[in-house]
């Protein structure tokens, strides 16, 4: 009944929550008792920052479905990378392509060069390779303190943007919003 009531309520489909169960039980976890967790933090994460706790739900589904990129994350981390990948507007597969982009030092320094050189921002290159969440954070962090706005871009500054983030189009839109500058990761999390 529980399951049936998460693959509902909270995952969106029976993938979903098949996936949860086998990551959890990989793990050592009881599947049902990490279930309930993550029911628990998506609806305290929904109610404390206006996220629909199935939209949150969704997205930790997808996550822990994703274990090379995500599968290394807390319940609680899953959750507020869901919540801010929500309150930004852009998918969890977007945090993949960052998470992708700057995977290991050599890429992440010389990303972290590149956009510096191209747009005046400066970025942790540690933070980069956390990947997910905290990488976008920390770029959108070096964007705005650069001045740099998404609507001044030029045609090749924003495919250059593009190339440098792995994030594309609406997604780009969507994490460099103005109306979002105050929006943090850490506050999330």
């Amino acid at each position: 009944t529980a399951l049936a009531m998460y693959t509902k309520g909270l995952t969106g489909s029976a993938e979903g929550t098949a996936a949860i169960m086998k990551h959890f039980k990989a793990m050592g976890d009881d599947p049902v008792e990490a279930m309930d967790a993550m029911a628990s933090q998506a609806v305290l994460m929904g109610k404390q920052f206006g996220v629909a706790a199935k939209v949150v739900g969704k997205g930790m589904a997808e996550m822990v479905k994703d274990v090379t990129r995500f599968g290394h994350l807390s319940v609680k981390e899953l959750a507020a990378t869901a919540t801010y990948a929500a309150k930004l507007g852009i998918e969890i597969k977007d945090l993949g392509a960052v998470t992708d982009k700057f995977l290991n030092f050599e890429d992440a320094a010389q990303g972290a060069a590149q956009l510096q050189q191209a747009f005046g921002m400066t970025v942790d290159t540690m933070e980069m390779m956390k990947g997910g969440a905290a990488a976008v954070d920390e770029l959108r962090k070096g964007f705005f303190a650069a001045g740099k706005s998404v609507k001044d871009l030029s045609a090749a500054e924003r495919k250059l943007l593009e190339q440098q983030t792995g994030l594309n189009g609406a997604a780009l839109d969507a994490a460099f919003a103005a109306d979002k500058q105050g929006l943090s990761y850490d506050e999330l999390s």
